[in-house]
């Protein structure tokens, strides 16, 4: 099953290397955005972008 995920550029060490491991599994499809942990606060249009994109393929 394809899953995508959004990488928040300026996310702490920890939490990005965790996301970043993730984006390199088969069959996840990421997104990388400038941001924090809050992405989904700071940015909901370039999330939201990345989701449609990602629904639509």
């Amino acid at each position: 099953m394809p899953v995508s995920i959004v990488l928040a550029e300026n996310a702490p060490p920890k939490s990005k290397a965790e996301m970043t491991a993730m984006a390199e599994l088969e069959q996840v499809q990421s997104v990388r955005l400038a941001g924090t942990l809050g992405i989904y606060e700071e940015y909901p249009e370039a999330v939201t972008e990345g989701i449609k994109n990602f629904l639509t393929t």
